[in-house]
């Protein structure tokens, strides 16, 4: 469901497994702050330390909404899990969703390449203070609340539901889509055979990662 208030286009993302939970999303091209600056904005955040309720995302990376629903689905599912084995767990939920869509066990890699901490090119490069397309993650109780989130941390305003399906699919140059093919890990055959596409093989490849 996709809603607007005040300019601000919410994604929301429901659970039938987990009712009560409920993930918003915005997408905020070329935004005009430094997203490391953000990410440390969002970690000094009380009850956020470890990306419990908000994170962003390098928006770049996502092929569509889909990939980010199954990642969902598949962190809240995962932490359940560990906490039931661990009692608690140490990564926040917007993180683990991140880590999810991301298709990868590497945290450290999926960190820098998708969640701009400090070893990330946003980081190393303090001068670049915007141009990145970032995903707004919040797994909180009100469109007002996530709306107050964007608006503290400047990002801009979000791109409308016409505006997401057009990111979508916008047509990537031969760099690009190499360049996913290599961090998704998916082949030239994966992408080509009948029915396919890059995005269907991305989708397939995050919701088999964590399968159980």
């Amino acid at each position: 469901m996709t809603t607007a208030k005040d300019k601000c286009y919410i994604t929301t993302i429901n659970f039938a497994l987990q009712p009560d939970v409920s993930l918003r999303v915005s997408l905020h091209k070329s935004i005009q702050v430094n997203p490391h600056d953000v990410v440390n904005q969002l970690l000094a955040l009380p009850g956020n330390a470890h990306s419990e309720k908000f994170a962003i995302m390098d928006a770049r990376r996502i092929l569509n909404m889909e990939q980010i629903t199954i990642a969902a689905n598949n962190a809240l599912l995962r932490k359940f899990q560990f906490e039931l084995k661990n009692g608690s767990s140490t990564r926040g939920i917007a993180l683990e969703t991140i880590l999810c869509c991301a298709g990868s066990t590497n945290t450290g890699s999926v960190l820098r390449e998708y969640a701009f901490d400090k070893h990330s090119m946003a980081a190393q490069d303090q001068s670049d203070q915007g141009g990145y397309d970032i995903f707004l993650l919040g797994f909180c109780e009100s469109d007002e609340e996530f709306e107050d989130m964007t608006k503290s941390l400047e990002l801009g305003m979000s791109e409308c539901e016409i505006g997401l399906k057009k990111y979508f699919s916008r047509e990537r140059n031969d760099k690009e889509i190499n360049d996913l093919m290599k961090v998704y890990k998916v082949t030239k055959d994966e992408v080509e055979m009948y029915g396919s596409s890059l995005e269907k093989a991305v989708i397939n490849r995050v919701a088999s990662k964590f399968h159980t």
